[in-house]
């Protein structure tokens, strides 16, 4: 499936200065990522935060130029895996939005529910506002001009989701 917002979704978060930077420690990024499971009620993922002397680069064959490696949640193995530069509470709830959706809506397939879509977008504003990684009106400001969308926060709190979207819920838990 077409994932339409991903690079509007990176090119909005390269806007926040402090979300490009390494601002926190290893224990921060791992708390901010538990409290957003428990806030959502998913399982506890796997987290890998990368040594800061491993290679981060994947060479490619064709050009022999090297492709940094980034930040990434995995289903298969419900891990989230972060790299040293991304070392920051923006970049680690991130990926834990992308654990919560994946938990909550499975591997369906609709447009509303692409890996950086409206859902996905609406679970982690919800995340960054709470965190307070930026006051809420100037995330949906920020994220109103940058051209993304994303579901009302209303309906996507942690307390409202499984409510609000029932019949996606309980369709992903079949998949």
């Amino acid at each position: 499936m077409a994932d339409t917002q991903q690079r509007a979704a990176y090119k909005w978060e390269d806007q926040w200065e402090t979300w490009n930077r390494v601002s926190a420690s290893d224990r921060r990024v791992r708390s901010a990522i538990r409290s957003a499971e428990r806030h959502y009620k998913i399982r506890p993922t796997k987290i890998l935060i990368v040594a800061k002397n491993r290679n981060h680069e994947r060479v490619d064959a064709r050009t022999g130029k090297g492709k940094k490696l980034t930040s990434q949640y995995d289903p298969t193995p419900h891990t989230i895996t972060i790299r040293p530069r991304h070392r920051n509470v923006a970049v680690a709830l991130h990926e834990a939005a992308h654990a919560i959706h994946d938990e909550l809506f499975g591997n369906l397939s609709r447009p509303e529910l692409e890996s950086h879509g409206p859902m996905w977008l609406g679970i982690y504003l919800w995340l960054l506002a709470d965190a307070k990684v930026a006051p809420r009106r100037a995330l949906l400001a920020s994220a109103k001009s940058s051209g993304l969308k994303w579901r009302p926060l209303a309906c996507v709190a942690p307390d409202r989701i499984r409510q609000a979207y029932r019949g996606f819920v309980e369709t992903a838990e079949f998949v």
